[in-house]
Formats: structure tokens, sequence, C-alpha cells
């Protein structure tokens, strides 16, 4: 079953030849746990963004997990399938033809925005739901067309012959994490699962995600917190202990500061948005 929920497509109705690309559509989406688009292709670039939520992105037989911050960039031809991961995801996407664009390495691989990036990103998000006047075209092409080449200097900037092994670490560390939420996991056990000291690992989660480990940590478990929350009706005692906290306190401090509200404020407010 595919829900679209909320799409905005906004078309671009004219060639813009003095960019680098030609920009064919824009496109936003709040969906829901339902989301899932059967496998398919298109004969033109696509760049997907996930603005929050989690997304379990196929191309070819290869699955990518993305969150808040994840893009992936898919070649014209590939066969790609999302589908929610975990908490509902919004996200936009852009179809556009590459006239001069260098692309090069950022296929094939789940591409990391940094903070400020993100932020650009929102705004970008936010003009194309809502166009400003008859310049957000151009507008939103540009603010495009900027992110693509920064990500692009930053990933070539990284780009090394450990980045691969990083990225593997990385994916290994975040799987173990995922799969125990409710341990009292620090520092070392998490460097352990990836065979490497405590200091190396904190270098390369904060070359790659920008945070600790230990940060990494506690964005899975709101994340997963925040699930509970709203697919179930469990009491918040019991989804503090599922994800790893022993006091509610200090449960409900850290999903305060990371989703500006209390547990029991964003199961009020899911349910009655539904």
């Amino acid at each position: 079953m595919i829900i679209m929920l909320f799409v905005f497509p906004i078309k671009m109705n004219h060639t813009m030849a003095e960019y680098p690309i030609n920009i064919i559509s824009f496109h936003t989406n709040s969906a829901d746990r339902t989301y899932y688009i059967p496998p398919h292709t298109h004969n033109f670039w696509q760049y997907y963004y996930v603005n929050s939520g989690q997304v379990e992105m196929t191309i070819s037989e290869k699955k990518w997990q993305m969150t808040s911050g994840n893009s992936v960039l898919i070649s014209p031809g590939m066969v790609r399938s999302p589908k929610c991961n975990g908490l509902p995801p919004q996200y936009m996407f852009v179809f556009f033809e590459n006239v001069s664009l260098d692309l090069e390495g950022m296929c094939d691989k789940v591409l990391y925005a940094t903070t400020e990036q993100q932020s650009q990103f929102q705004k970008l998000f936010n003009e194309v739901e809502l166009p400003k006047d008859r310049n957000s075209p151009s507008l939103m092409a540009a603010a495009f067309i900027t992110l693509i080449i920064e990500i692009r200097r930053l990933l070539q900037h990284k780009q090394s012959p450990s980045e691969e092994y990083y990225q593997e670490i990385i994916s290994r560390v975040d799987t173990y994490m995922r799969s125990n939420l409710q341990l009292p996991l620090q520092r070392k056990d998490l460097a352990a699962i990836a065979h490497v000291s405590p200091p190396h690992l904190a270098r390369i989660f904060q070359r790659i995600l920008k945070v600790t480990p230990l940060e990494r940590l506690t964005q899975l478990r709101i994340q997963h917190a925040q699930l509970l929350l709203a697919q179930s009706d469990q009491p918040i005692t019991t989804i503090s202990a599922e994800v790893g906290y022993e006091s509610i306190s200090h449960f409900s401090r850290m999903f305060r500061k990371y989703s500006g509200k209390s547990p029991r404020q964003f199961r009020k407010d899911f349910f009655n948005a539904i």
C-alpha cells in the first residue's frame, strides 16, 4: 500500500541554461509509518534528502539506512525503493538533468549534511512547501546547487583510502547500538565492537557524523522512544527502561533536550494530531 501525504511538487517552467543542472521538479512529503514506494526507475538524476524520521532506501539491491540530515544521490536508470524504517519521515527530493556539475564520488553512499547545511536544507524545504513569490524557483535552484557543491567539496576533502573503512565502522557500531538500546553502553563497549580504541572511535564519529559515539547513542535512544510513544500505550517508565534509562527523570530531561517536549507532551501532541 502506497501512502503519499502532503506532497508539494514544484515544477520549473523554464530551462535555466546558466545553471550547471536543469531542475525538473522539487517535491516535499510528510509520510506516515506505512510509507513505501515500490522499486522503480527514472531517466534523470534524483537527490533524496531526509529532513526528519527514518528511511530505508534500497538502490539496486543495496540498502541504506537514512535519518535526519542524510541524503542520497541516485543516477538515472538505477532502481530505487524508499520505505519508512522507524519514525515517520519528512523528506524532500529533487529531479534534475546534469549539464556540467561534477558529481563524481557522490553516488552509492549516504551523504551527511553538516549542521549548517541541515539548516539550509530546512530553509529550502520551507521554500518548496510555501513559495514566497515568483523568484522562488530561481532561489530554490540556486540554493540546491550551492548545497550540492558544498557537500561534494566536503566529501572530496574527507575522501581518503580509509573512508570506506570509517563508514564501515560507523555502520557496524550504529547497528549494534540500535539493537542494544536497553543496555548501559559505554564508549569502550562500542569501541570493542569496532575493534578500535575508544579515542579512535571518537575521532571517526566526529569526522563522519560530527557527534561523539555517546551523543549518537542518545539520538538513537530518543528516536526509538518517540516511536514507542507514538505506536504503543506502554507506560513512560517502561519506555524509559527499554531505551536504556533507569532514571525516569534523566530520561525525561534528555527527551526534552532532544525533542523540545516532555515524553508525556510528545505523546499527547502526536495523538491529538491524528
